[in-house]
């Protein structure tokens, strides 16, 4: 019987991909939470600093204004915790950003067509920007599925696109 095969050699060779989805996992969760936590932060400004202004009254009189607003909030401390969190490079952020908002862009376009409502584009965006966020991640796994030592070079993810990034 060779020594490396059996349960035991199983179990080990499955350990560190196991590890790898645990981090992964955690790195969306992480960005989940800071963008609900940003979302969070924009309503609570919305009903109390901003109740009354015009600003308020802005995004009454265009909801959609609105809730590209609430994307925004949603993006800032993702980015932020890409960069200082995670170490992750200006241009990660960036495609992070784009993924996230692309399935909101697309509802938008059916909105304006009239294929569908403000309320099917609020209750859809949010789970296909997640899933398009998890699709970028997988996309660039090599970033979202090793420690946080791994992270500092992040940049490298442009050197394999054959691009330097400057910071």
């Amino acid at each position: 019987m060779a020594m490396n095969s059996g349960p035991r050699a199983q179990a080990l060779r499955l350990g560190p991909s196991a590890a790898s989805v645990g981090r992964f996992l955690w790195h969306l969760l992480q960005m989940i939470m800071a963008m609900e936590l940003g979302m969070a932060a924009y309503h609570a400004l919305l009903h109390t600093a901003l109740a009354g202004s015009g600003y308020a009254a802005l995004t009454e009189a265009r909801p959609l204004f609105g809730y590209w607003m609430m994307v925004v909030s949603m993006t800032l401390p993702m980015i932020a915790l890409m960069r200082y969190a995670h170490k992750s490079s200006w241009r990660a952020c960036g495609e992070m950003s784009v993924a996230m908002a692309m399935p909101s862009a697309a509802l938008t376009l059916l909105l304006l067509g009239g294929l569908i409502d403000l309320p099917a584009l609020q209750a859809l965006g949010d789970p296909l920007m997640i899933l398009a966020m998890a699709a970028d991640m997988l996309y660039r796994r090599d970033a979202h599925t090793h420690g946080h030592a791994s992270h500092a070079p992040s940049r490298s993810r442009c050197e394999h696109d054959g691009a330097a990034e400057r910071d």
